[in-house]
């Protein structure tokens, strides 16, 4: 699975490299505030897959597929929402790219398309075929790589052809991934059954939400704040570090199998730090190597107008090497079986990192917002720490 996602970041980074050669500055700026919409968008209908995994755990198949189809529908809804919310501006723009609402509206329709093939994924993990999620779930990275590189060769290149060609791709990919779904009949959900459902759907959606947003308020504040040019600065940075990420997420589910254990025994505990520190030195390691070449990494993939994205790089580098350090202590806290500390922390972590964006973008421009996200790290390191030491007499069992 990590791999699935490690895969589909690494297409998302060169759909973009392909789209910064073919667009001008400007246009990519608008291109990367497309993608993270769309992705922002994708990502709200993982509640009801949540929900629908959560609530079918352990059931026969026959009694899960009136919840797998009752929550299609549900993102059904958010299609239909979606195109009712971006139809208008289509038709009062004349252009799906012309101004900054109808490239929002046209994102969050692909978003919501993209949300279909996500339900895919949630009924395989369900299933427990893991290896068919790791194989899904590059998709919508290559359905964005498809689109860009369709337009790249189409000799006339233009922002207005990426946007139609993406969701022309994305419809044709939902639609689908719907006649495989509804090919298997089932009954309706009614009565108790939905309202537990939807009550469910509420549960994850009130948290996860939040970690969603948090994961892409830094782009969409550089947007708000700043201008298309620096944007796309920022963009360029933030999508070469993406795939750099995956590396706290690979060390996250390596470590926490053994987790539980360090509340269990010293030896136990001794050898989670063991580890720790292991994948720490080999994630840190690797980020080193690229902070020390990601001048000529930056202008080796979007070229030499891309030259200013290299310091924010750097300062997203930065940031990769705290969040690094926060996984050991963001495991245990999993592993405590005490999720508000660990909601808590996301909070933590989404909120100082909006108020350094806020106060530093004014200030620094684009990288403004990278720094924020190094301050925001560093105040989450320290607090995740905190955490598991008020906690750990308790905790432990030993």
């Amino acid at each position: 699975m990590t791999g699935g996602l490690a895969t589909s970041r690494i297409l998302t980074l060169l759909a973009s490299v392909v789209g910064a050669r073919i667009l001008e500055v400007e246009e990519f700026g608008r291109f990367t505030l497309f993608v993270t919409v769309a992705l922002l968008m994708a990502d709200m209908g993982r509640p009801i897959d949540n929900a629908y995994v959560r609530e079918t755990s352990g059931k026969h198949n026959v009694d899960a597929e009136s919840y797998y189809h009752y929550s299609v529908r549900l993102k059904l809804a958010l299609v239909a929402v979606a195109l009712l919310a971006w139809i208008p501006v289509w038709a009062y723009s004349g252009s799906v790219y012309a101004s900054i609402p109808g490239i929002i509206g046209a994102a969050m329709v692909v978003g919501s398309f993209w949300m279909i093939t996500y339900s895919l994924l949630s009924d395989f993990q369900r299933r427990q075929q893991f290896m068919r999620v790791g194989l899904l779930n590059p998709l919508t990275g290559l359905t964005l790589l498809l689109a860009v590189a369709v337009v790249a060769a189409g000799g006339e290149p233009g922002l207005g052809a990426v946007v139609i060609c993406t969701l022309v791709l994305s419809l044709a990919v939902a639609v689908f991934n719907l006649a495989l779904i509804f090919k298997r009949r089932a009954a309706r959900l009614y009565g108790d059954e939905r309202k537990r459902f939807l009550k469910l759907v509420w549960v994850f959606f009130s948290s996860g939400a939040v970690l969603q947003l948090a994961g892409r308020l830094d782009t969409l504040l550089v947007a708000a704040m700043t201008n298309m040019r620096e944007l796309a600065y920022y963009g360029a940075a933030a999508r070469t570090a993406g795939p750099v990420g995956m590396l706290g997420a690979g060390a996250g589910m390596l470590l926490l199998p053994v987790a539980r254990q360090a509340y269990e025994s010293s030896r136990g505990l001794h050898d989670y730090v063991r580890r720790s520190l292991l994948y720490n030195m080999a994630q840190l390691a690797v980020l080193a190597l690229l902070f020390a070449f990601s001048d000529q990494i930056v202008l080796w993939l979007f070229g030499e107008g891309y030259g200013a994205s290299a310091v924010i790089l750097k300062w997203l580098l930065l940031s990769r090497m705290l969040s690094a350090l926060v996984v050991p202590y963001r495991v245990l806290l999993q592993a405590s079986q005490r999720p508000g500390r660990l909601f808590s922390l996301s909070l933590i972590r989404m909120f100082s990192g909006a108020a350094g964006i806020l106060a530093l973008v004014p200030v620094m421009g684009a990288s403004g917002a990278a720094v924020g996200l190094s301050v925001g790290e560093f105040v989450t390191l320290c607090s995740a720490a905190a955490f598991v030491h008020r906690g750990w007499r308790h905790d432990r069992e030993f």
